[in-house]
Order: structure tokens, then sequence, then C-alpha cells
């Protein structure tokens, strides 16, 4: 081997003799690096879906967060309206019992005054009829004429409320004033049984004989005597209950 064949040699053998270990720690350096990378990959494949997971669940989220809040408007505009609606409905309510207070005030002021006018007037007696019974000298029995007017007055009677008969019973002035007064008197019973043989009831007829007071003609005269010799019969209304009556609303 010539000198120049064994130089070229021994320099491919040092390059081979410090080339091979090169080659060798890189392969190495290269498998480390990648065990440890591919597990970093994987986990970082892993974190990358784990990411979009999140952010779907997090679109999710917002969605129903978005929606939530258009039914919390939607609620917090019913509610408003429900508080208007109420606060008018409760306006409305007290007007309508202010109104209903002030009726009723006014009502019972009506009420009062008819009660009032009513208690004021219970002493108040109208003559609403009269009729004059006569009789014949020192007679105190009914004639058939006497009879007729009080049967005039009697329909009169049955008809009303609250009324009174009054019986006065007069003389002319032949006789004793004593004499006169039982006469009167006895006069004034025969109309009193006569109205109650017709049904009108005893407690309401008051009656009393006068004698020969009150004359209504001159005594002087025989017809001024027939007109003295009479009875007097008076239908009284009480006018406290006659107008409670007509004061009755339907």
């Amino acid at each position: 081997m010539s000198g120049k064949s064994l130089v070229s040699f021994f320099i491919i053998l040092v390059f081979a003799v410090f080339l091979t270990p090169a080659c060798a720690s890189k392969k190495y350096v290269r498998t480390r690096v990648d065990e440890r990378v591919s597990p970093l990959e994987g986990r970082t494949a892993e974190l990358e879906d784990g990411s979009r997971k999140l952010k779907n669940q997090t679109d999710i989220l917002e969605n129903r967060t978005s929606s939530l809040d258009e039914a919390t408007k939607r609620l917090q505009g019913d509610l408003s309206s429900l508080d208007q609606k109420s606060t008018q409905g409760i306006e409305e309510a007290k007007n309508e019992a202010n109104q209903a207070r002030k009726d009723s005030l006014a009502e019972t002021a009506k009420v009062d005054n008819r009660v009032n006018n009513r208690i004021n007037s219970l002493d108040n007696w109208q003559e609403q009829q009269a009729v004059t019974v006569f009789f014949k000298l020192n007679q105190s029995q009914l004639t058939n004429e006497g009879k007729a007017e009080l049967d005039k007055l009697i329909g009169d009677v049955l008809a009303e409320k609250g009324y009174l008969i009054e019986i006065k019973g007069f003389t002319d002035s032949t006789g004793t004033p004593d004499a006169n007064r039982k006469l009167s008197q006895q006069r004034a019973n025969s109309v009193f049984q006569y109205l109650v043989e017709k049904d009108v009831p005893a407690y309401k007829i008051n009656l009393v004989g006068l004698g020969e007071l009150k004359p209504v003609s001159n005594n002087s005269t025989k017809t001024g005597r027939q007109e003295n010799r009479r009875v007097e019969v008076r239908l009284l209304i009480n006018q406290g209950i006659k107008s409670a009556d007509l004061s009755v609303s339907p």
C-alpha cells in the first residue's frame, strides 16, 4: 500500500471512529425526546378536546342564560303590569268604597229625616171625614137617617190605618145641665155601640158627652134646638203614620 493510500485509509478510519458514536448519540437523544414529547402531544390533544367541550358547554350555558334573561324580563314586565293593575284596582276599590260610604250617609240622613218627621207628626191628627147624627127630643136612640150617615163613615174607616174616631154628644138647652150631660153621653154611647157592632175596633174610639155646651145654633128657636141635639163623629188620621206609609221606597 502506498503512503498516500495509507494516509487516506487512516483518515477514513478516524472519521469512522469519531462519527459512529456521534450518530449513536443523536439517535438516542431523538428517541428520548420522542418518548417525552409524545405524551405531551397526547396531553395537549386531550386539553384541546377538553377546551372544545368546555367552550361548547359555555356556549350552551350562555344560551340558557340568555333565555333566562329574556324570561326574567318578561316576568318583570308581567309583574310591572300586575302592579299597575293592582294599584288601579285598589284605587278603584277605594273610590267605590268612598262613594258607597257617601251614598250610605246620604241615605241614612234621608231615613233620619223621615224618622224625625214621623216622630214629630205622631201627635198630629188631621180630620179626614166628619158626620153629624141628629136625635129627637129627649131621645138617645139612633134614627135610620143617623145610621145611614154612620154607614158612610164606616166604609172609609175600615180601609184606613193609624186612625181614631172622636165622638162628641150634645143636647139643646132644654132641661138641667146635669140631665143634659147624661143625655149627651147616652147619645154618644149609642153611636159608639153602632160602630163597634159594625166591626170598628172599640180601642180606636174616644167618646164624651158635653151636654148643652158648644151649641151650633140658637137654642131660642125650634130649628136651632133640633140642630143642637146631635152627635159629631170625626175620623182622624195620624200624620206620622200616614207620612211613613207614603215615604216607603220600592
